[in-house]
């Protein structure tokens, strides 16, 4: 009978255990719900010129406000442009951010490295009191322009070409004046030995 009333207790305490952890879950999520219900809507508009020419900066102008016209302000914008990486696969990668204003205006700079037609997205992430949005705008890239120039040849910092020469036409002197020496020495008449 000991037995049989321990289990039941056990039995009870979970049963406790359970509904307290169950109504504190139902509170938590109903609280989540009521704080998201309290976030004001948000509306954002990007902006840029519709052409540019390869290696000149392109800028991005973001601007944050509420559905009723209100900028927010010091909200943290991320810029994305889409890519395709080498195992086929495609995604938007960050390209860099920016902070709005007390207009709700945030000012980015952008450099692309593609010509034809470019995309970028701005998003906002949202907090407490913002909802979070996005918006995309596309734009044109003008010619076929190489960021890197190589060069041929090696730089050493303070020396010339002048000098190389120099340094180069110095040690085949010297080299012409060891073969002409070994070369006179080679031609010579044996010395007859002085008995």
């Amino acid at each position: 009978m000991g037995h049989y009333s321990r289990t039941l207790r056990h039995m009870a305490k979970s049963w406790v255990f359970v509904t307290v952890l169950t109504a504190a879950l139902m509170l938590m999520g109903t609280s989540a719900i009521a704080f998201a219900a309290g976030q004001a809507a948000t509306k954002m508009t990007l902006a840029a010129p519709p052409s540019a020419v390869m290696g000149d900066p392109i800028r991005l102008e973001v601007s944050l406000q509420t559905e009723g016209g209100e900028p927010v302000a010091k909200a943290p914008i991320q810029f994305y442009t889409p890519a395709t990486f080498l195992s086929g696969a495609s995604g938007l990668i960050e390209i860099g951010d920016a902070v709005s204003d007390d207009k709700g205006i945030a000012v980015f700079e952008y450099v692309s490295r593609q010509d034809g037609e470019n995309a970028v997205r701005a998003r906002y992430a949202g907090d407490g009191r913002y909802a979070p949005s996005f918006s995309d705008v596309k734009f044109t890239i003008e010619g076929l322009h190489q960021f890197y120039e190589p060069e041929a040849g090696i730089h050493v910092r303070f020396v010339t070409k002048w000098l190389l020469v120099g340094l180069i036409g110095g040690i085949w002197s010297i080299y012409l004046f060891v073969g002409t020496r070994v070369l006179l020495i080679a031609l010579a008449p044996p010395d007859r030995p002085k008995y």
